[in-house]
């Protein structure tokens, strides 16, 4: 929660300059899964109201398929607070948008190699060609993520993917 406290603070600073940006925090299984922690987490966020909507918590696809019914909902009032949260880390492209915009998933980060090879897509329910088109119909916006390589940014543009992060635009 100390993490999530100084995430809001500085989506506070950014909301006190005038900027748009969210800002991304980690939840990993173990935090998860610890009991009180979701409620430590609204607890935070309550605590910073203003900044609400401009945090959303990065959650790993695993981790979104083996929600037990508790931590769905400790998601779910978080969601109701103005919460926002990306799927991340994903292991294949099988996704259900519509599902995962249920659930108050506002981005979904995928590796750009992910994205670029068609051997890696094989058991996908949607063509990576229309993935960005449909997760947008969700309410859904594709990031990728790990654009470490130039050469692959051509491939990510007749993609359409909106969103890009790497080291390809900028050092850590």
């Amino acid at each position: 929660a100390k993490v999530v406290a100084r995430a809001a603070v500085v989506a506070r600073h950014l909301v006190d300059r005038g900027s748009e940006a969210f800002v991304t925090c980690n939840l990993s299984p173990a935090s998860l899964a610890r009991p009180g922690f979701l409620r430590a987490l609204g607890r935070v966020v309550e605590g910073y109201p203003d900044v609400a909507g401009r945090l959303v918590f990065e959650i790993s696809q695993r981790c979104w398929r083996t929600l037990d019914a508790e931590t769905a909902g400790g998601l779910a009032a978080l969601r109701a607070k103005g919460v926002g949260f990306a799927l991340d880390r994903p292991a294949d492209l099988r996704l259900d948008p519509l599902a995962l915009a249920d659930r108050g998933v506002s981005f979904v980060k995928i590796p750009a190699d992910l994205l670029v090879d068609p051997r890696r897509h094989q058991g996908s329910d949607i063509a990576v060609a229309d993935l960005p088109a449909i997760l947008a119909r969700a309410g859904i916006r594709l990031v990728a993520e790990r654009v470490e390589r130039e050469e692959i940014v051509p491939d990510l543009i007749d993609l359409d993917v909106p969103l890009a992060q790497g080291f390809v635009f900028s050092g850590p």
